[in-house]
């Protein structure tokens, strides 16, 4: 799997392998009922024990993320949250 994220230098979009980093190989337990997306990302990250920065005009926070999952990975937690987010 790819993802682009950009530079914050350039905001140019960079392309980075995800399964090249292994936080996103770890595994959590999530039971998202509805909530915002921003909540949503802040739940993985907590859950997930990692960082994560993004832009609010990149990533709409608007949006309601509807997910029950038991031992999912976080690159596809993340991909469930963030899809459709624009």
């Amino acid at each position: 799997m790819r993802a682009r994220t950009s530079s914050a230098a350039t905001s140019t979009p960079v392309a980075i392998d995800v399964s090249s980093i292994p936080s996103f190989r770890r595994r959590i337990t999530l039971d998202l009922n509805g909530v915002e997306r921003d909540k949503a990302l802040d739940e993985v990250v907590k859950k997930g024990g990692f960082q994560l920065v993004y832009a609010n005009g990149v990533v709409p926070a608007a949006g309601r993320v509807q997910l029950k999952a038991e031992n999912i990975t976080i690159a596809a937690a993340l991909t469930e949250v963030l899809f459709d987010a624009g």
